[in-house]
């Protein structure tokens, strides 16, 4: 007899009734939230892995540059600024009176080994010879400085001021340029 009392005490715990169309409703909304918002998040993270793999790349194809055109400018050993200016962007010809100048455009500059070695390996450098840098006409190009001045510091020393050629590379990315600096000094630091 304690075995039927038992079985009455203790109350059944399904319902026959089932989910509701609102229950159901309200359930798949919010898990069409929650898929939604995850596959949001995974889009976004994809993107941004591609768009940082691309500007690595580009990082990579710009130092690249950067090395043969300052190692380039390391091989032509420049005294000062008016050597340089003498090579990369004016050439005299004729002595005296009869002496004429003109000007150099290092992308068609023949004698121009900076240019040629960079052009050698990367067909698609220009130098950019524009006061905008970098513009958006070409996707890689360099532009030169021969009047750059660096400061160099250290603790404990007296700052340093050197004279000397400054290169900058850029590469066009989907989202900019990605861009690095370089700087040979001359040899004569007057």
């Amino acid at each position: 007899m304690n075995d039927k009392k038992m079985r009455k005490k203790i109350p059944k715990l399904r319902s026959k009734k089932g989910l509701s169309l609102v229950e159901l409703i309200v359930g798949v909304t919010i898990m069409a939230m929650a898929i939604s918002s995850a596959a949001g998040a995974i889009v976004t993270g994809y993107k941004t892995t591609i768009d940082n793999a691309i500007r690595n790349e580009a990082a990579a194809k710009c130092a690249s540059v950067n090395e043969v055109i300052m190692k380039a400018v390391k091989n032509c050993d420049f005294y000062d600024a008016d050597e340089a200016k003498k090579y990369f962007f004016e050439k005299t010809t004729g002595e005296g009176a009869g002496a004429t100048t003109v000007s150099l455009d290092p992308n068609t500059n023949a004698d121009d080994s900076v240019y040629q070695a960079g052009k050698a390996k990367f067909s698609d450098l220009y130098y950019n010879s524009s006061t905008v840098f970098p513009d958006e006409a070409h996707d890689l190009q360099y532009q030169i400085d021969i009047n750059a001045v660096e400061n160099l510091t250290a603790d404990g020393v007296e700052d340093i001021t050197m004279k000397g050629i400054k290169i900058k590379t850029a590469i066009n990315v989907p989202d900019g340029y990605v861009e690095i600096f370089s700087f040979v000094p001359y040899f004569n630091q007057d």
